[in-house]
């Protein structure tokens, strides 16, 4: 059950970072939810990434990101154009659209000056179905401008399709137009810890047998209190870390360290 769980995860993953034209293995994976660090050692392992981080507020993650998150209104206007398109008739569009969210925004305490205005168009191939979406440059466009756009568009399709999956001679519609308004209240300060001694004897609970099936069944595992973990110790695995709200696993052949935000991160996968 472990196996096929953490299978699915590394899939799911894969499929969701692929799509958007990214290979995983550059990335890090940021381990969160309850049970979240208790798998993230396996299927961070199968996706081939660098690190694992698995947080020391895991099991509220989504609720410390929303309480500390960006406010964030997106609005979305359709109309299309071929290219080449009136640049003057875009220009109006999207200054409409700016005043508008800026007011909006007014309107829920922000002062014009702090909120960050965010430009984007839909592009596709006539006669295809769905666009795919670019960045704008927030200023007065001019048509070498928008032909840069064209262009920043034609390398994130081929980016997401393929190298010669682009068909020019088809032609290129603008389809829609957004406009992302952010602006960002008092953010929480995270505390930070000194570096400590790398041995986390101080945090060791004992030790016990757990089952790794892919390391030929029962093996000794260091069981560690998550609370008395300090910043700088350095576990290794088969480790199995116990904290107030989740559990962490640490795989027989792997390394990990405690940060200075007491996150324990997954260096050798």
């Amino acid at each position: 059950i472990y196996d096929i769980i953490n299978s699915h995860m590394s899939d799911n993953l894969r499929s969701a970072v692929v799509a958007k034209g990214y290979d995983p293995r550059e990335f890090s994976i940021f381990a969160f939810g309850g049970n979240g660090p208790m798998h993230a050692a396996s299927y961070g392992r199968e996706l081939g990434v660098e690190k694992v981080y698995i947080l020391s507020v895991a099991s509220v993650f989504s609720a410390f990101g929303i309480a500390s998150s960006d406010v964030v209104r997106t609005y979305k206007f359709t109309r299309l154009h071929n290219m080449p398109a009136d640049v003057d008739a875009i220009n109006s569009t999207f200054s409409e659209m700016e005043k508008n969210a800026l007011k909006d925004m007014e309107a829920e305490g922000f002062k014009p000056e702090s909120v960050a205005l965010i430009r984007e168009m839909d592009l596709r191939y006539t006669r295809q179905v769905h666009e795919v979406p670019v960045g704008v440059e927030n200023k007065k466009l001019t048509d070498k401008d928008l032909e840069k756009v064209v262009s920043n568009w034609e390398e994130v399709y081929e980016k997401l399709f393929g190298k010669g999956s682009g068909y020019k001679e088809a032609g290129i519609q603008i389809v829609s137009f957004r406009v992302t308004a952010r602006s960002s209240p008092v953010k929480p300060r995270i505390r930070t810890y000194p570096l400590d001694d790398k041995d986390p004897t101080q945090a060791l609970k004992g030790k016990r047998d757990a089952f790794f099936r892919k390391y030929g069944g029962f093996k000794g595992t260091d069981i560690y209190d998550y609370e008395r973990l300090k910043s700088g110790n350095i576990l290794s695995g088969p480790a199995i870390i116990e904290a107030p709200n989740t559990t962490m696993v640490i795989l027989p052949d792997q390394e990990a360290i405690v940060d200075e935000y007491l996150n324990v991160v997954i260096t050798k996968l």
